[in-house]
């Protein structure tokens, strides 16, 4: 199993060409990024940013920027402080993001924004043939570097969860689907893993089959 930091320059991208633009500054994913099928391989993508900068200016010629882009649908600044932003951001076009959840590879840190207007995205896989297919397709979209190779030492899987079970538990711990009151629904889970709701739900379902009786079970319940 290797885990890999992968940078990728997205053309026609506001997060690579505001990076560009603004070297110093540093974008950060915090939350899910929402991903919403339209259809001719474009998607509507929600995501919130917090984005650091050398100063005040740069902050507000960033903000300016990235709201005028030409692929920016709605940009909220939710807050701005002491050389900081913290911005909700909706765009439709090609995203990264969707290629590399799509090729049975798991994120391990947030996706960034950086180094003169990379996107950096770190992931883990365990069949080195998926990382190979994921590089191919993210050429498509703009210019790759391969910034770390880090191999790691598979973890024990105590439950015998497959990826797509694991996966789906992930999803609905992050989202909240096990909060009272639930905060998320099966659509919502289910687009967030860009799968149908039924295929979802069954990944979820036979997650919990495995995990909640050995959990019971340790517990002496």
């Amino acid at each position: 199993m290797k885990e890999i930091t992968i940078g990728v320059y997205h053309h026609d991208c506001w997060g690579s060409e505001s990076s560009e633009k603004f070297p110093e500054s540093i974008a950060t994913e915090k939350g899910p990024v929402i991903i919403s099928e339209l259809g001719d391989g474009q998607k509507k993508v929600y995501c919130t940013m917090e984005v650091n900068f050398c100063d005040n200016k740069q902050r507000d010629g960033y903000l300016e920027y990235i709201k005028k882009h030409p692929v920016m649908g709605e940009c909220n600044v939710i807050y701005k402080k002491d050389s900081k932003a913290l911005i909700s951001t909706t765009w439709e076009g090609s995203t990264s993001y969707g290629t590399v959840m799509g090729k049975n590879c798991t994120y391990t840190a947030p996706i960034t924004q950086e180094l003169g207007g990379y996107e950096t995205h770190t992931v883990i896989a365990k069949n080195p043939n998926d990382l190979k297919k994921l590089l191919g397709e993210l050429e498509i979209l703009g210019e790759v570097k391969m910034l770390r190779v880090k191999n790691e030492v598979e973890q024990n899987n105590p439950y015998g969860l497959t990826e797509k079970q694991a996966k789906a538990l992930r999803i609905a711990r992050a989202l909240g689907y096990y909060t009272w009151p639930r905060k998320v629904g099966l659509e919502e889970m289910a687009k967030a893993s860009e799968t149908s709701r039924r295929a979802f739900q069954e990944n979820l379902r036979k997650a919990e089959a495995k995990v909640f009786p050995q959990t019971i079970r340790e517990l002496g319940a």
